[in-house]
């Protein structure tokens, strides 16, 4: 499956634009599955600390171990793409390509970085039933305060999303 969006975001201090897909089977603290066992993929996280720098990562449990003694422990693997100019001041489209054995992070059209499931359960993470199941698309704008500090509306505030397109790949 491919999955791009084609967005302008803002990078005023303390606020994050997030392109991300979140698994279906998610139910926040009562259902059936939580967070990271549902699985996460960012496609795309900027902040003002480097805003010509596109994050990108998956989130997963740890795969179950004999001696591990905690619970679904967050295994996140990625990095980013950094480009020459301030991502706020023009559309780039951000994307995934995702297959069984691997997620490709795209920007404005090329692959920048391939996950494989080798890479991810060598680094602990369980792939398995997460990253093969159903998704939730979600587009936001956050103020995650603990991690890029209190947010100063001083621009736009607002994440312009040209248009958002799904592929299945054969």
């Amino acid at each position: 499956m491919l999955i791009e969006a084609r967005i302008k975001v803002p990078t005023d201090p303390g606020l994050v634009p997030a392109f991300w897909t979140l698994g279906a089977n998610y139910s926040e603290g009562s259902g059936p599955t939580t967070w990271p066992d549902c699985g996460e993929i960012d496609i795309l996280e900027v902040t003002n600390a480097n805003p010509n720098r596109a994050l990108y990562h998956l989130h997963r449990p740890d795969a179950p171990a004999p001696l591990d003694q905690t619970a679904n422990q967050d295994i996140s693997l990625g990095t980013g793409y950094t480009t020459p100019a301030d991502l706020s001041l023009a559309h780039h489209t951000y994307g995934i390509a995702a297959y069984p054995d691997r997620v490709e992070f795209r920007f404005d059209g090329l692959t920048r970085r391939i996950v494989t499931k080798a890479q991810y359960e060598s680094a602990g993470g369980r792939w398995t039933s997460v990253f093969d199941l159903a998704h939730y698309l979600v587009l936001n704008l956050g103020s995650l305060h603990s991690w890029v500090g209190d947010p100063v509306f001083t621009g736009s505030r607002s994440m312009l999303i040209d248009w958002i397109r799904v592929y299945r790949i054969s």
